[in-house]
């Protein structure tokens, strides 16, 4: 495959939820370079500050049960579900 160009081989839909809600993402696949792992991370369906929020709440001594609430509030959907 020496001196052939990359081709693009469809696309895949991922859902990253952000503190503005759930954004769907369409990544393009291609047959040989760097996936969406490189870029969103492999098993990411979260934004790192809203894990931090979620994390720092905990800390904080939220309960686990007042915790679905809070990632409500936050994400507009339960945790659970991302």
């Amino acid at each position: 495959m020496v001196g052939r160009a990359d081709v693009r081989n469809g696309s895949y839909l991922r859902t990253l939820v952000t503190t503005a809600g759930a954004v769907d993402v369409t990544v393009p696949r291609t047959r040989h370079s760097g996936s969406a792992g490189d870029v969103l991370g492999r098993y990411k369906r979260r934004s790192a500050e809203l894990d931090e929020a979620i994390t720092s709440a905990y800390v904080q001594g939220v309960s686990t049960r007042k915790m679905g609430k809070v990632t409500r509030a936050l994400m507009g959907v339960d945790a659970h579900v991302c």
